[in-house]
C-alpha cells in the first residue's frame, strides 16, 4: 500500500509540475504582446561567408532559430549580396544557412545585390525566388521579374509592411513597388534595399550597375521615398561599415535611414548583425550590432545606440502619399 500511494503521489506531483511548466511557457508567449516592444534583425551582406565562412552564417541563421521567439524577432530581413560569384557552392551554402530559417518558421525576407545578379540573376531566383518565398510568414508578393517582394506582420496593435527592392529600381521595379504602397494604405513601411545611402549619409547621383535603366539612390529617395509618407525607414548594405541619418521627407517627417555592412572585418564580418528594437512605450528605436559566431556585441555610436521617435505622430498618416508615376 506504501508503495502504491507514492506512486500516486508521484504521479500527481508530475502532473502538477507538467502544468506549471506548460503555463510559465504559455505566460512568456503572451507576455510580449502589449509590452509595447519588438525586434527586427538585419543580416547584412553574407557574400564571404557564403564562400569562405559559411560557420559565420550558420552561426547567424542557427541563433535566430533559436532565438526569434523568445526575443520577440518578428522579422530578420537580409540587405543582399548572399554571395560573392555567382558560383554553385557558394549558393548551396547559403541555401543550407537560410534552411534554418525555414525548418524554424523564422519570418524573413531577401533582397538582392549587386553581387547576386549574375547569369540575369538566375541562381537568385532559383534559390530565393517567390517559388521559396511563397511560403514564409508574411509573404505578400514578387513583381513580375522576382526581383521585388514584400511582407507584412502584425504586432502590438499595428501592421508593418516590408519591402525587399531591386537593386537601382527602374521604373517598372519602382512602379510596382508604388502600386504595393497603394492597395496598404496606412501602413508603416520599412524599405529594404542592398544599395542606397552610403557610409557618409549620401545619397548617389548615378545608378550603379543598371546605368541606363535604373534609378540613382538620390532620385529614388527624392521622387519616391521623400513623397510616401508611409516611409518610415531604410536599411541598406553594400558599403562596407555603418552610418544612420534621419532625412526629412516633403511632409517634414523623420525618415530614418541605416547602412550597415561588417564584410570589411575579419572573416567576412564574423557573423555580426543588426538587431533593432521598438519600444513604443518609450518611443525609442534601440540598435545592437551582434555576433552570434564570437557571442560578441560591437561596441561604438553607430553600432550600439537610441533614437527618439514619436511613433504616434509618425504614424499618423492623414498625409496622403504624392504617387510616384
Amino acid at each position: 500500500m506504501r508503495t502504491a500511494v507514492f506512486w500516486i503521489n508521484e504521479s500527481l506531483l508530475i502532473l502538477f509540475l507538467s502544468l506549471a511548466v506548460a503555463y510559465t511557457v504559455s505566460s512568456e508567449a503572451t507576455d510580449f504582446e502589449g509590452d509595447g516592444k519588438f525586434k527586427i534583425v538585419l543580416l547584412p551582406d553574407t557574400q564571404l561567408y557564403s564562400d569562405e565562412f559559411p560557420e559565420r552564417f550558420h552561426a547567424q541563421t542557427q541563433w535566430l532559430a533559436d532565438n526569434f521567439q523568445k526575443e520577440d524577432i518578428r522579422f530578420a530581413a537580409h540587405l543582399g549580396d548572399v554571395v560573392d560569384k555567382n558560383q554553385k557552392h557558394q549558393w548551396e551554402n547559403a541555401d543550407q544557412a537560410v534552411d534554418r530559417l525555414d525548418q524554424a518558421g523564422v519570418p524573413y525576407g531577401i533582397a538582392i545585390g549587386n553581387h547576386d545578379m549574375g547569369g540575369k540573376a538566375s541562381r537568385y531566383k532559383q534559390y530565393f525566388g517567390s517559388r521559396r518565398m511563397e511560403e514564409r510568414p508574411g509573404y505578400g508578393g514578387h513583381s513580375r521579374n522576382e526581383l521585388n517582394s514584400y511582407y507584412t506582420f502584425s504586432t502590438e496593435g499595428k501592421e508593418f509592411l516590408l519591402l525587399f527592392l531591386n537593386i537601382d529600381l527602374p521604373g517598372e521595379d519602382l512602379a510596382w513597388a508604388q502600386r504595393v504602397l497603394d492597395e496598404h494604405p496606412g501602413m508603416p513601411v520599412i524599405v529594404v534595399s542592398h544599395l542606397l545611402m552610403d557610409t557618409k549619409g549620401r545619397l548617389a547621383e548615378k545608378p550603379y550597375v543598371r546605368k541606363s535603366q535604373g534609378n540613382s539612390p538620390a532620385f529614388i529617395y527624392d521622387e519616391w521615398i521623400a513623397k510616401n509618407s508611409q516611409i518610415f525607414m531604410t536599411v541598406n548594405g553594400h558599403y562596407s561599415g555603418t552610418h544612420r541619418k534621419i532625412r526629412k521627407n516633403e511632409a517634414g517627417l523623420p525618415v530614418h535611414q541605416y547602412v550597415a555592412d561588417y564584410q570589411g572585418y575579419p572573416n567576412g564580418g564574423e557573423g555580426f548583425l543588426r538587431i533593432i528594437e521598438f519600444d513604443l512605450n518609450k518611443n525609442t528605436l534601440t540598435h545592437r550590432t551582434y555576433s552570434p559566431y564570437l557571442d560578441e556585441d560591437m561596441i561604438g555610436e553607430q553600432h550600439n545606440f537610441t533614437e527618439y521617435v514619436d511613433f504616434e505622430k509618425r504614424w499618423n498618416l492623414e498625409i496622403p502619399n504624392q504617387p510616384y508615376e
